[in-house]
């Protein structure tokens, strides 16, 4: 497994990925709010745990990610 960098592709949306933001790694997913009518209709783009809600992460800030590695096949 390989880091990718953000500027060339990114994970599938609502898929968690492991992440490298401000030098520290994080388990993240991408997720996608749509702004109400009274706002711009431009969807944002934001870094969520899948476990929680999204932070309030600048999106640009994650500069890399790459799949989790696979669950050991024995788990306990």
């Amino acid at each position: 497994m390989n880091w990718i960098k953000t500027s060339e592709r990114l994970p599938e949306k609502e898929t968690p990925v492991l992440v490298l933001f401000l030098g520290e790694v994080h388990v993240r997913e991408i997720r996608t709010k749509y702004p109400t009518f009274k706002e711009t209709f431009k969807e944002f783009n934001f870094w969520c745990s899948p476990y929680d809600d999204c932070d309030d992460w600048d999106f640009e800030s994650v500069t890399h990610w790459m799949q989790l590695p696979p669950l050991p096949e024995e788990q306990g």
